[in-house]
């Protein structure tokens, strides 16, 4: 256990937990240089992720399709399978006189050749673009640029290359598939193979710019080796490598399950829908709770640094009203909680109902206390969808093995990272001050991953983080409710174990301790891998608290 001594005279305050490094909410993955970002991303990463047969992906990762990829061969094969290749590619990729962009864009012919075959007049739900010169849409900063992507097709055609005499501009929002292409074939084996460290950026960027996805998929192509990827909230999966000229199975069942698949076999979340008016941005939300729904319209983000992570709890959190039957919003405002919690976990809502159990038997005026220091529950609950809880494992990947003999290993390459400030918690604090003396959990190479749940909590306060005060006046007395709430706890035997400026509000003229998803009985049975993190800023301030009071 590491301790972070007081003054003479004083007991240290220690750590029942170490720290973990998240290079994604830290001062690499902000420097704005696209390669630290993306080195940040893989770092977070680890040294490798779980590679998987295509045939296993398919079956559980990728949409179900209903196209018989052998039948659509036949078919094929009458024009545009010569000699066993594609009759667009006579020649590997790396061996074809052009540009990069030139010779991928022959991916278009063989597209189009898959959708001509695939009978029975179902209309594709997504469209592929080859467009890697420009940057799709996005409303935040954005230079990230694909070589290709399927996106949701709004049109009738099923192919559509990105010229500039389109008036509609591609957007992050509809891309369902992101994609890298290189003639050069490096498959992993080098510091230089940029193609598997930006498809994984590609996945984590439309992650982390939209509230609508629970998980992503993405290609990689390098001469003739192809690779499918998956993102979500709890892993990265990739498939063991094909060719992609001469393995034509694999390709027509990979593309017609992207083309021909729904928006939410696809990854997007029908509980939150997207609304753009008079270029504002809004989202109406669902949350379920004992078979009841109630739907809240959001105005803007409270925070949403949470969803940098690649893997983890992608925290948002909204500003929103409730709305009522007839779509109207009502009420007050409320901040709305969406994350991915351990399917083990105590939700946050429960926590707060034992937390107040047994602050209750320490009498009256330790239950007005509570009331006065911790938020205030409206509504909480799994998010279902079809009536099913949205878990990572059951619902986007099938309930595939991800760990046994059939999974093998595939390495990533990271470059150093130069910039390191990881000292954000995972609710989206704002950066504090590094704390080099702070002893940090290792990085793991082999990081165990928990399947996660959808999860939604409503608060009836709205507050703002302590380190958004301006006032020093007010910073200090919303500090000090925040530690009288941490002894309220300690009273009745509970430990907070992810204190930080960022969970720490102010509520009016007064302060309000949040975040209890940690949150602990000293007693409690069960526990988990490493996960709190402690701002050595904010324990400076709790130290001066402590010799004041």
């Amino acid at each position: 256990m590491d301790a972070l001594p007081l003054p003479s005279g004083g007991s240290a305050i220690t750590f029942e937990t170490p720290t973990i490094v998240k290079h994604a909410i830290g001062g690499a993955y902000r420097s704005g240089i696209p390669s630290l970002d993306r080195s940040a991303i893989l770092a977070d990463l680890g040294s490798s992720v779980p590679e998987l047969s295509f045939q296993y992906f398919a079956d559980h990762i990728l949409p179900p399709s209903h196209v018989d990829a052998s039948s659509v061969k036949k078919l094929i094969a009458e024009k545009h399978i010569i000699g066993g290749r594609w009759s667009a590619f006579p020649f590997n990729p790396a061996t074809i006189i052009g540009t990069e962009q030139a010779v991928f864009k022959r991916l278009e012919n063989v597209v189009q050749a898959i959708v001509s075959c695939c009978d029975g007049g179902q209309r594709a739900g997504f469209q592929y673009v080859d467009n890697p010169d420009r940057v799709p849409y996005l409303e935040r900063t954005n230079l990230t640029r694909p070589d290709a992507y399927f996106e949701l097709d709004p049109i009738a055609s099923t192919v559509r290359s990105g010229s500039s005499s389109e008036s509609r501009l591609s957007a992050w929002y509809n891309i369902g598939v992101a994609g890298e292409c290189k003639t050069a074939n490096t498959d992993n084996n080098s510091l230089d193979d940029d193609v598997t460290a930006k498809v994984i950026w590609s996945m984590h960027h439309i992650m982390r710019s939209d509230p609508c996805r629970r998980f992503t998929l993405g290609f990689t192509i390098e001469d003739t080796t192809t690779r499918i990827w998956f993102c979500c909230r709890q892993i990265v999966l990739v498939t063991q490598p094909f060719n992609f000229i001469t393995e034509h199975e694999k390709l027509i069942q990979f593309v017609s399950s992207v083309l021909y698949s729904g928006r939410v076999s696809m990854g997007w979340d029908p509980t939150i829908i997207r609304h753009v008016t008079d270029n504002r941005t809004y989202f109406d939300i669902t949350v379920h709770s004992q078979g009841k729904a109630m739907q809240f319209r959001s105005s803007k983000f409270l925070s949403n640094l949470g969803a940098g992570a690649i893997r983890g709890r992608g925290t948002r959190v909204f500003r929103a009203r409730r709305l009522n039957d007839e779509g109207k919003e009502v009420g007050e405002e409320v901040a709305l909680r969406d994350v991915w919690v351990d399917v083990d976990r105590l939700r946050e809502a429960d926590i707060y109902q034992r937390l107040q159990t047994d602050v209750e038997a320490l009498g009256p005026d330790s239950l007005k206390e509570f009331q006065r220091l911790f938020l205030t529950i409206v509504t909480h609950g799994d998010v279902l969808i079809d009536n099913v809880a949205d878990r990572t494992l059951d619902l986007a990947m099938r309930n595939a093995e991800v760990s046994g003999s059939h999974v093998g290993k595939f390495h990533l390459w990271c470059k150093p990272l130069a910039l390191s400030r990881p000292d954000v918690n995972s609710s989206g604090a704002s950066p504090t001050l590094d704390a080099p003396n702070l002893t940090r959990a290792p990085v793991s190479h082999s990081r165990h991953v928990h399947p996660q749940v959808h999860y939604r909590v409503v608060f009836q306060e709205v507050g703002v983080a302590v380190f958004e005060v301006k006032s020093l006046d007010k910073f200090f007395h919303v500090l000090v409710d925040g530690a009288k709430a941490l002894d309220l706890m300690h009273a009745c035997g509970w430990v907070h174990r992810d204190i930080s400026s960022g969970n720490i509000l102010q509520v009016g003229d007064g302060g309000k301790l949040c975040d209890l998803e940690y949150a602990k009985k000293i007693d409690g049975e069960g526990g988990h891998a490493v996960r709190t993190v402690h701002s050595l800023s904010l324990l400076t301030y709790t130290v001066l608290i402590r010799l004041v009071r």
